[in-house]
């Protein structure tokens, strides 16, 4: 279920890419393309005002403006969360105050989204009951990675319609608030005194240890105490009994090995693209990734090892494979735009090679 999910959301991501600039400066078309079809992908049904009601009007008194919120989201006959939009040009953290209101007038409610469809701003009350934290506890920029993090996917999946509990919410924010102060405390930790420092390096630095010298040393130990931590983690990681195999992959946790025999397709993948098209890699827990170089976002290639062969995804339609010549047949997935092959050794992917040469062409 959830990996349906990231592919939908992920396939989202794709569009925003392609129409976001067509729809800056109109907040209707942002609302339609960009932010409505993230909670369809969640399970809401925006067209049923039992479950979404647009323009959802918030009492906020005599004397004051009654404008209303762009959508309200309803379990059970109550609303449990609002979602302010604007168009895709609108810097949102602009009307962080605006979403703040509608917040404070409806007690049921407990998650405030702020969203130009591109960028997302996650709030709750942590600090006060009903009164929106002046800071979201989570923000997504659609833009930044054709991957969804880590974070942004795990609350989506908290707030999926066939799951949603209020009390979630604010344990989610809870816990990333709370890692999120532990990671500012253990950074200061990693900016070494001028004592440790001299302490680390007494056996190798022969100089008098002046302010000079120590400030010398200062980058040098910071980063060598940062390599030190990764690597006792990584150690720590592969001892673990909890350690899940899939075929040729070993991930621990969340800490993804990139295997020799993906390294050896990205080689041959490289050799296929040349200095004209230059490549990069980004290893997932579910498939291995191939982009255009700096680009992330612009994939080429998705690669899954598999026991028999290799698994090699093209952003391709079928049309377009169709008038190649390729002495390998693709195979149909649900990704219209997506054409998949499957090659019995790695040698097999330079039969590919128009193809890949044509997915590259294409995302560029």
């Amino acid at each position: 279920m959830s990996e349906q999910l990231k592919e939908s959301l992920v396939s989202h991501i794709r569009k925003v890419n392609d129409v976001y600039e067509h729809v800056k400066g109109n907040e209707q078309a942002t609302k339609q393309a960009l932010i409505g079809p993230v909670f369809s992908i969640l399970g809401y049904d925006l067209t049923d005002p039992r479950e979404c009601i647009p323009e959802f009007k918030v009492d906020f008194g005599p004397g004051r403006s009654n404008k209303p919120v762009d959508w309200a989201f309803f379990i059970n006959s109550k609303p449990v969360f609002f979602v302010e939009a604007k168009d895709a040009g609108k810097k949102i953290s602009l009307f962080d105050e605006q979403l703040s209101d509608y917040y404070a007038k409806c007690q049921e409610v407990k998650l405030g989204i702020l969203t130009n469809g591109i960028n997302w701003r996650f709030f709750t009350d942590l600090t006060s009951p009903n009164i929106m934290d002046k800071e979201p506890f989570l923000i997504w920029d659609v833009l930044s990675d054709e991957n969804i993090p880590t974070d942004v996917f795990s609350f989506l999946i908290v707030i999926q319609k066939s799951v949603f509990n209020p009390e979630n919410i604010k344990l989610f924010a809870q816990n990333k608030v709370k890692k999120h102060l532990l990671i500012n405390e253990l950074n200061k930790l990693l900016e070494p005194s001028s004592e440790f420092i001299k302490l680390a390096v007494r056996n190798i630095e022969s100089r008098q240890m002046t302010a000079n010298v120590v400030d010398y040393w200062k980058d040098i130990v910071r980063i060598a105490i940062q390599e030190w931590a990764k690597l006792q983690n990584l150690t720590n990681l592969i001892s673990q009994a909890n350690t899940t195999l899939s075929p040729n992959k070993v991930i621990e946790k969340n800490l993804v090995i990139t295997t020799d025999e993906e390294l050896e397709v990205f080689e041959i993948f490289k050799s296929i693209c040349g200095d004209e098209r230059p490549i990069q890699y980004v290893d997932n827990t579910s498939y291995f990734k191939i982009h255009i170089h700096n680009k992330p976002s612009k994939t080429i290639a998705r690669v899954y090892i598999l026991k028999k062969g290799n698994s090699i995804n093209l952003p391709l339609s079928s049309i377009v494979i169709d008038n190649l010549s390729l002495a390998i047949k693709h195979e149909p997935i649900d990704n219209p735009n997506w054409v998949s092959f499957f090659v019995n050794s790695k040698l097999d992917i330079s039969l590919l090679k128009e193809a890949i040469y044509a997915a590259y062409d294409s995302v560029k």
